[in-house]
């Protein structure tokens, strides 16, 4: 069953990149910018799947996660599932950091798609106006 975490907290997010990831975990992170969780990530995980878009934020992160052998950076947009499933079938844990405090529509897209493709244990999601958003949210009824 997957257990789903929305933060806007930078500091909250990259803490929990460290206690999610179990030793050789298979983690998707999408919108890796310069790749200072990415490095986190890579300290406990198998592999590393790092997408990122802008090509500027794609060249710091592939210096400065050269000589990791468990990290694959693409430049690359995070919808492209099939880049994953090239490399593995499986996903243990994403981590979803696409638009800041932007509309919540594109990290909801991505959180869906690869809850569905994947079910992994894990998806943490990083954005202010989806925090707030669902910090309205009672549940009435189980799904």
């Amino acid at each position: 069953m997957t257990r789903s975490h929305v933060v806007f907290d930078v500091g909250l997010y990259r803490r929990l990149a460290e206690e999610l990831v179990r030793d050789g975990d298979v983690v998707v992170e999408v919108g890796a910018a310069a790749g200072d969780t990415t490095v986190r990530l890579a300290e406990r995980a198998g592999l590393v799947i790092a997408f990122e878009k802008s090509r500027e934020m794609f060249e710091i992160l592939r210096e400065r996660v050269e000589g990791l052998d468990n990290v694959v950076a693409l430049n690359e947009d995070g919808f492209e599932i099939g880049e994953v499933l090239r490399r593995t079938e499986d996903v243990d844990v994403v981590f979803i950091d696409v638009g800041g405090g932007a509309q919540p529509r594109l990290p909801l897209a991505l959180w869906e798609a690869y809850f569905r493709v994947f079910e992994p244990r894990e998806i943490v999601v990083r954005n202010r106006r989806l925090c707030r958003l669902l910090g309205t949210v009672e549940f009435v009824e189980e799904v």
